[in-house]
């Protein structure tokens, strides 16, 4: 079953076009709640909440437009009122990359070190930056796209960007001194 199928089948009240549409946007959500969160399980419910609300809320779907920004916003609008009502401390990093084999011990160590030192940098930004990070350099999206998700206007994805790469680049170069 395709994307538009899919929807098609979940207006109709079908779950199985829900699994179609989980199974295929569930990780962009989760890497995005995760930004907002930084905390896995809350991540995890943010997600799931915004694929309660996509059942909720397809019948008003626009088909004209591509289903995945349409998501991502509701994605995160449920991380943010989940951020709101949670105390919780972000102590975590960026959610860790898809497992790929190694070529040595050497090369894993070296790759290990290098992830953890980005997650401790991007653990230091505040969540509009890690989010537009995400949405830009994990989950592909363009500023014009990322201003459709997070309800802000362009200057604000442009600047956030600019300041997450600048505070990265500083905070990398002092750990690795």
């Amino acid at each position: 079953m395709d994307e538009r199928e899919a929807i098609d089948a979940l207006v109709a009240g079908d779950l199985s076009g829900l699994e179609v549409l989980v199974n295929r946007h569930e990780a962009a959500g989760l890497r995005l709640a995760f930004a907002i969160l930084g905390e896995r399980a809350s991540a995890e419910d943010a997600t799931d909440d915004a694929f309660v609300a996509v059942q909720r809320a397809i019948a008003g779907f626009d088909t004209r437009r591509p289903f995945r920004p349409w998501f991502l916003k509701i994605v995160a609008n449920a991380a943010r009122k989940a951020a709101r009502q949670s105390t919780r401390v972000w102590l975590a990093g960026l959610l860790p990359p898809t497992p790929v084999e190694p070529e040595s011990v050497e090369e894993s160590v070296i790759k290990g070190l290098e992830h953890e030192r980005l997650a401790a940098a991007v653990a230091t930004l505040p969540a509009i930056q890690r989010s537009v990070l995400v949405l830009h350099y994990e989950l592909d999206m363009s500023e014009v796209r990322i201003t459709e998700i997070l309800s802000c206007p362009v200057g604000t994805v442009k600047s956030s960007l600019h300041a997450a790469r600048e505070q990265l680049r500083r905070t990398l170069a002092d750990l690795c001194r």
